[in-house]
């Protein structure tokens, strides 16, 4: 029998299995890769039912707004969502129901949303307790109709300065103005006229300021409907056991291809690679 002895020059070897191999390593690990799987699984679903279940009450609030738009009404609407969820009135809830906790650790606990294509604010409020749940959704509701009226009386106080200086300036350049006209000295007419272009400057700012006051500012706010009785919140577990399950598989992949590097390593260690390797040549019967 006549032996037929092929060089074959070979590339350097690869301690690591390569990526087109998925399938048979897949199979080849499969109950590494299920047993991964399964831990993972078991142990996401056992944190899911370990984690107590937070109880949610909401209550809504109605606000009518000087908005002439709709994009005004929309940018009103996110400025009061933003303003029940403000440290200020996180603080008058914690005034309001002599509680010790920080405006901070309050407002964890709450998500403010609009309705859509509505001009209703509802606060929702998390909690462990049913009580807690309830009683804080109130309480930032409450909280917040009294702050946003705060506002409004401060713009309130604000517009009748602004309109009592308005008539004041008014009153100054009608003096100004018939002090310019009759002034015989001319140095004195050009004076009472520099003094009118200053009163008249001041005047057009501040009656541009009175009227944009309500522009957009919301003219009411109401509570329409008071906190929700308590009611806990689904788990989550078919989302967790599938991202379980998804990170199980990935891992357990990863595994199997670590173990098939290894063994493969092995073989090479011990002349199990098909042939016999010899300076960079394998030598085929």
């Amino acid at each position: 029998m006549t032996e037929t002895v092929t060089p074959l020059v070979t590339s350097p070897e690869r301690d690591d299995v390569p990526m087109g191999d998925f399938i048979h390593v897949v199979a080849a690990r499969k109950w590494t890769i299920m047993l991964i799987m399964v831990i993972l699984t078991v142990a996401a679903t056992a944190s899911v039912y370990r984690k107590p279940t937070p109880y949610v009450s909401d209550a809504s609030v109605l606000i009518s707004t000087g908005a002439q738009t709709t994009v005004q009404a929309q940018q009103s609407m996110n400025t009061e969502k933003a303003l029940a969820k403000s440290r200020a009135v996180a603080a008058r809830v914690a005034d309001r129901l002599h509680l010790r906790a920080s405006p901070e650790s309050l407002l964890a606990g709450l998500s403010a949303d609009v309705l859509l294509d509505t001009q209703v604010l509802d606060l929702t409020y998390s909690a462990a307790e049913s009580g807690r749940a309830k009683r804080l959704a109130q309480g930032f509701a409450d909280a917040y109709v009294a702050y946003r009226g705060e506002l409004v009386d401060r713009v309130v106080a604000s517009y009748g300065t602004l309109d009592a200086r308005i008539s004041e300036l008014r009153d100054e350049l009608s003096r100004a103005q018939t002090d310019a006209a009759g002034a015989s000295d001319p140095a004195a007419a050009a004076a009472a006229r520099e003094r009118a272009s200053g009163v008249s400057s001041e005047l057009i700012l501040l009656e541009q300021r009175r009227d944009g006051l309500f522009a957009t500012a919301p003219v009411n706010a109401v509570v329409v409907e008071r906190a929700s009785e308590p009611k806990k919140t689904g788990r989550a577990l078919t989302r967790t056991v599938v991202l379980a399950l998804v990170a199980g598989f990935a891992l357990g992949v990863a595994v199997a291809y670590a173990l098939e590097a290894r063994a493969l390593r092995r073989r090479r260690m011990h002349g199990g690679v098909e042939g016999t390797v010899s300076d960079g040549v394998v030598w085929r019967r």
